[in-house]
């Protein structure tokens, strides 16, 4: 046997860091590692996307109720009752505070409702697929429109946790687990970046 030729029964697996037993679903294979790492960060983008949801249904049931048109009344009457004001000052006050409103109250507001309402349903089945390995490109979806605040009602929630679902699914187990779910073969040598 020339220096090029190699018997695969002549390794010596002690010096040999790939992981052999990567494709073996039994017992700690990648899948379950996969399923392991994806669980948190999914189950994350769903409180996520749930609590976005309940922000609209609260917003909505409050604007009507009655209390969001009162609430922008009771704003302007505080300025025109503010004694420390000239008239001047709480007549452009007042206008500014009636443009702000026409932004952010409705119509305007049942448009951003409508579109989080849509959105997060998005990243609500995106992170169940994720946490099922069942879609790739819906969970990458789910971790964009969390992390994108006009997208989500808990941008604040969305962001870090977006971060962490797509650090996760850039992980070699998790990504081998999502084409190995897809049917999609890879090839050995692409898995070592070779």
């Amino acid at each position: 046997m020339s220096r090029g030729d190699y018997d695969d029964r002549d390794r010596d697996d002690r010096f040999d860091d790939r992981d052999r037993g990567r494709d073996d679903d039994s017992g700690g294979g990648y899948r379950e590692r996969a399923l392991a790492k994806v669980k948190a960060p999914a189950i994350c983008l769903m409180v996520t996307a749930i609590l976005s949801l309940l922000l609209v249904v609260f917003g909505a049931g409050w604007e009507l109720s009655g209390m969001g048109e009162k609430q922008r009344q009771n704003q302007i009457q505080e300025v025109e009752n503010d004694p420390k004001l000239q008239p001047q000052q709480k007549k452009e006050i007042i206008e500014f505070t009636k443009k702000i409103q026409d932004i952010v109250g409705p119509p305007n507001i049942y448009i951003s409702w409508g579109l989080t309402t849509v959105f997060s349903l998005l990243a609500l089945v995106g992170a169940m697929k994720m946490k099922n390995l069942s879609g790739r490109g819906w969970a990458y979806t789910s971790a964009i429109l969390c992390m994108t605040p006009c997208t989500s009602g808990c941008c604040l929630l969305g962001l870090p946790f977006g971060i962490w679902a797509m650090i996760v699914l850039s992980n070699p187990d998790v990504k081998r687990a999502f084409d190995k779910r897809s049917g999609e073969v890879r090839d050995e040598f692409d898995d070592r970046g070779r």
